[in-house]
């Protein structure tokens, strides 16, 4: 048997700074890495199930009133920090294996989904995760009471927070390909060969996959999921000929 062993790594580091959209946007993102998220602080749950997230209280300095606001926090990023790939070439007799391990780590995923999956309304399907969901008898949990989240656009349960944040870090088999030569002469190679690509993803992420990004190819809006349509799974039969 023969083999050859081909490893690729690359490590990301980045800063926002200046005049960038996202600084202009955002001007917290100032010197944090691209594709941050800026979001809201979950805290636990309330005396009654609701969600309760982080405030902060101010002076009006013209009414002399105080008055209270949800305030918001860096969360992390969603750009990877580290990429890692391995790819393997192994012949035995007329059999030859090529596959690709690619990995990404050190970034997080917004997962909008889980706004509405993890929040028993009433209004919308939810995850099995829901029958963990606070009671009166099981309060041990950080799934809320059934309809005390208000299924307003303005409420943080239904924005970016820590709370829809995910570890993204996961390792794909993106290609595996065998092959098998009919025929190999000085002038002549027939092979037949089947291959699949993107064959499964090893991560805990909840989505369907931490590889994503809802929100385009603009960096400032890496990781972001809404439900986007996953890499597909695809099967590949072919034969190669040299005559």
């Amino acid at each position: 048997m023969q083999g050859t062993t081909h490893l690729a790594a690359s490590a990301n580091r980045n800063r926002l700074q200046g005049d960038a959209y996202a600084v202009r946007a955002t001007p917290v993102a100032d010197n944090q890495p691209v594709g941050t998220f800026y979001g809201y602080q979950q805290q636990g749950l309330n005396s009654d199930g609701s969600l309760r997230f982080a405030q902060q209280t101010y002076l009006d300095p013209y009414s002399g009133t105080r008055n209270t606001y949800y305030s918001q926090a860096i969360l992390g990023s969603g750009i990877p920090a580290q990429l890692l790939s391995l790819s393997q070439q192994l012949s035995l007799g007329r059999l030859s294996l090529d596959a690709q391990l690619d990995g990404m780590f050190g970034y997080q995923v917004l997962n909008y989904q889980r706004a509405y999956l993890d929040t028993p309304t009433g209004n919308t399907n939810n995850a099995t995760t829901v029958r963990d969901r606070w009671t009166p008898t099981h309060q041990d949990t950080t799934i809320p009471a059934a309809g005390a989240a208000s299924t307003s656009p303005f409420n943080p349960a239904l924005q970016a927070s820590n709370r829809l944040l995910e570890n993204g870090n996961n390792v794909r088999l993106s290609s595996l390909t065998l092959t098998y030569r009919l025929r190999q002469t000085a002038s002549q190679e027939i092979s037949l060969w089947v291959g699949a690509q993107n064959l499964f993803v090893l991560t805990a992420y909840r989505g369907y996959d931490p590889n994503v990004s809802s929100g385009g190819s603009a960096p400032y809006a890496a990781g972001q999921d809404y439900g986007a349509v996953p890499i597909p799974r695809t099967w590949l039969l072919g034969v190669r000929a040299s005559i």
